[in-house]
């Protein structure tokens, strides 16, 4: 008769043996935990302080006059109103304003001016398309001032494909957190059933070094910006 040994293990980012807050590496010396055969998530704890303005989607690209210009907006946290104050602030051939029926940005220009959408931050004004150039237009779709929807955790702890995205590529992910509040507020998923397992092997697992990186819904490693993170498993080995 097989008797199953039960651990629980908290890793904490603060801990990490090597790499980032949220692309890291944790050494393990625990040979209780080694030879494993299965892992399940218990619960797993995340701030949300990621930026939604980036250095990968802070760049302003738009044309005015015929004249091609690029502006970059500081990284940092914005409101709405912010962000409006910011666009203005970085140019002055263009000028935002925001139409709360609506829900989105528009612009006006002295003269004829369109966004290009070579824009990095595209996603967050809202354009999806390139506009007619004109004096005063509503950029085509809404403002989105969420950095992401979900925080994907992908590790070596599961499976190669656990995870299939509409762009039919697969991912080892341990965990999807969706993104219900913003920013500063902490992200949990608890899972008390052991039977949401998140990787079974039929081989056992060498948990001497456990892979972990936070990502968002583009599959690009976040930025917590100097915050920790904790994850909880129950490990069992027989």
């Amino acid at each position: 008769m097989n008797i199953q040994k039960k651990h629980i293990l908290l890793l904490n980012s603060k801990d990490r043996s090597s790499g980032t807050a949220t692309d890291l590496v944790f050494h393990l010396n625990e040979n209780d935990l080694h030879e494993s055969h299965s892992v399940m998530l218990k619960d797993i704890v995340i701030p949300n302080t990621i930026y939604n303005i980036r250095t990968t989607n802070n760049t302003l690209d738009y044309d005015i006059n015929g004249v091609a210009k690029s502006v970059n907006i500081p990284v940092g946290n914005y409101s709405l109103s912010d962000l409006v104050t910011a666009l203005n602030t970085a140019q002055t051939d263009l000028v935002f304003s925001s139409n709360s029926m609506l829900k989105k940005l528009m612009v006006s220009s002295a003269t004829v001016s369109f966004i290009k959408v070579s824009s990095t931050i595209k996603k967050v004004l809202g354009v999806t398309t390139q506009n007619v150039p004109a004096v005063s237009y509503t950029l085509d779709s809404f403002y989105n001032l969420n950095p992401t929807n979900y925080i994907h955790v992908i590790s070596n702890l599961a499976e190669p494909d656990a995870l299939v995205a509409s762009n039919n590529k697969k991912y080892a992910v341990i965990a999807s957190i969706p993104v219900l509040y913003g920013f500063g507020y902490i992200l949990n998923q608890t899972e008390d059933r052991d039977t949401q397992d998140i990787s079974k092997h039929n081989s056992h697992l060498n948990l001497s070094t456990i892979n972990i990186r936070l990502v968002d819904d583009e599959f690009e490693t976040i930025d917590l910006n100097g915050s920790n993170w904790s994850i909880s498993l129950s490990i069992l080995k027989s």
